[in-house]
């Protein structure tokens, strides 16, 4: 007797062994991941004070979390969870000329009793960024004839001002692509150009493009407080029409439009028509 019960206990355990795990897990219908599930494909576009996202949709995904932070690599949830099939995300309220770095991840169900969370998405690098000119009333439109670069003189106001792009006035038809440049008034020294596609996305009255500092040593342009700037587009005779002098704008307090300006001969800008008014219009993001 003694000898058969020690021959069976090995069954016995094994049956009181699963009994013990069937109690002491939930069961779940499905197959568990055995790796983890790849996140979207996320993508960015910043603006004045805000990013707004949008994502690749995941398979079977209930909702999204998004996830930001203020150093590459580091994220913290914001916002409520982005409920599928919705794959957008704005944020607004932030501070111009500061980077934020966003992930997001999906919450999925794939015939399970409860949702799995994917890996988070690619990170991306959002720039939000202001414009100095916010709007333009234009003077009477003049057919071209001169050659040079033609804009405003500006004073800097209180702050120093980190410029990332110059733009240029979409209007009257322009196509054709514009260097736009910003001089030191002091110097005459060129500090950086532009080169402002007419064709890429309009951001109000203006489209913008990568201002490129004139000292490769550097990687943005820095206006000084309280200093004068050339702020000027390249023009061509025969070219696109361009304002005349009373073109006037309405700007943000980060600097103040003294007057309009214009260069015929290199290192030579002349100041024209009333205070506040411009050729142009050209403006900066920072």
């Amino acid at each position: 007797m003694i000898d058969s019960f020690v021959l069976l206990a090995p069954f016995y355990l094994l049956g009181v062994m699963a009994l013990l795990a069937f109690v002491g897990c939930e069961f779940k219908h499905g197959v568990l991941p055995t790796q983890p599930l790849p996140g979207p494909l996320l993508r960015c576009t910043a603006a004045n004070q805000a990013v707004d996202l949008s994502w690749d949709a995941v398979t079977d995904a209930t909702e999204y979390h998004v996830k930001r932070g203020e150093t590459t690599g580091a994220h913290s949830p914001i916002g409520n969870p982005v409920l599928a099939p919705t794959t957008i995300y704005h944020d607004p309220g932030l501070t111009n000329g500061k980077h934020y770095y966003y992930v997001v991840s999906a919450a999925v169900v794939t015939g399970m009793a409860a949702a799995v969370e994917t890996e988070d998405s690619n990170e991306v690098d959002a720039l939000p960024l202001g414009p100095f000119v916010t709007s333009v009333t234009p003077g009477l439109a003049s057919p071209t004839g001169r050659a040079g670069l033609f804009g405003m003189i500006i004073r800097v106001g209180p702050a120093d001002l980190t410029v990332y792009t110059l733009g240029r006035g979409h209007a009257l038809g322009i196509t054709a692509a514009h260097d736009v440049k910003v001089f030191d008034a002091m110097t005459n020294a060129e500090l950086g150009n532009a080169s402002v596609d007419m064709n890429s996305p309009a951001a109000g009255d203006f489209r913008y493009g990568k201002l490129i500092p004139a000292d490769p040593t550097t990687q943005h342009v820095t206006l000084l407080a309280g200093r004068r700037y050339y702020l000027v587009s390249q023009e061509f005779t025969g070219g696109d029409r361009f304002y005349e002098q009373n073109t006037t704008v309405v700007t943000t307090s980060a600097a103040v439009v003294e007057q309009a300006v214009y260069s015929d001969a290199p290192g030579l800008f002349t100041t024209a028509g009333p205070a506040g008014g411009t050729y142009g219009p050209v403006s900066f993001q920072y």
